[in-house]
C-alpha cells in the first residue's frame, strides 16, 4: 500500500468498518491512513472508523488531486468500488515490467518480479558485471540500508539477458521507482560485498 513522496498527491479510496466508503487526498497514503485509525483524519472516519485502504491513484500535483476527489464523492459506493478495482488492476501491470537495454545503466539498483536485488557494477558493449542478491530478500528499508550483497558472487551476462527479467516498482530512500541511483558509498559496499573489483576492471580493459 506503501505511495509516499513529497511533490506527488495521491487520491485514495478508504472502506470503512460499517462498509462505507471515504475519498481524500494525500502526499503519503500510508500515514494518511494512520491519521484516519488514531481518529484525527476527518470528521467522516472519526463517526465510521477505517478499515483498509481500497486504491490509490498518483496525481501530478495537488489541483488535479482535488478534482478526481471531488468527482469521485459524487459517485455511487458501487461505482467507487469499481473505479478501485480498475486502479488496483492498472497499478498491477505498472509494478511488474520487463526492461529496454537503454533502461539498464552503471551505479542503479533494480529488484526483480521474485525479489532479488540486482545492482548494476560494470557495462561494455553487449556485456555487464551486476550483483545479485539471494531471491526473496527482505525488502530495504529506511534512508541509508545495507547493501544485501555480502557474500553473494557477481555475474557476469549480455545486457539483453539481464534486461528480459521481469521486475518491479520498489521504494528506496523515501521514492518508489522501477531503479534507483546508487550513490558512490553504496556502490563502493556493494563491489565489496561481492568481491568485484578484479572482474569490473578486466572488463573495462576488454
Amino acid at each position: 500500500m506503501t505511495a509516499k513522496t513529497t511533490n506527488i498527491w495521491f487520491v485514495y479510496l478508504l472502506e470503512c468498518r460499517n462498509g462505507k466508503i471515504y475519498t481524500g487526498i494525500t502526499t503519503d497514503v500510508d500515514a494518511r491512513f494512520n491519521t484516519h485509525l488514531a481518529g484525527k483524519g476527518a470528521k467522516f472516519t472519526k463517526m465510521n472508523p477505517p478499515a483498509h485502504i481500497i486504491a490509490h491513484k498518483q496525481c501530478e500535483n495537488r489541483s488535479v488531486a482535488s478534482k478526481l476527489e471531488y468527482q469521485i464523492k459524487q459517485l455511487t459506493p458501487a461505482k467507487k468500488r469499481a473505479l478501485g478495482v480498475a486502479w488496483n488492476d492498472t497499478i498491477k501491470d505498472l509494478m511488474t515490467m520487463r526492461l529496454k537495454e537503454k533502461d539498464v545503466e552503471v551505479g542503479y539498483l533494480y529488484l526483480t518480479s521474485a525479489k532479488q536485488y540486482r545492482a548494476v557494477l560494470a557495462m561494455k558493449g553487449e556485456f555487464m558485471i551486476y550483483a545479485p542478491s539471494l531471491e526473496g530478500t527482505a525488502l530495504l528499508n529506511g534512508n541509508a540500508p545495507t547493501m544485501p550483497f555480502e557474500n553473494q558472487p557477481f555475474k557476469k551476462c549480455q545486457i539483453v539477458t539481464f534486461a528480459k527479467k521481469d521486475y518491479q516498482v520498489f521504494a528506496f530512500n523515501g521514492v518508489e521507482a522501477i531503479k534507483h541511483k546508487l550513490d558512490e558509498s553504496q556502490l563502493a559496499d556493494v563491489i565489496a560485498q561481492c568481491n568485484a573489483k578484479s572482474a569490473i576492471a578486466t572488463l573495462l580493459a576488454e
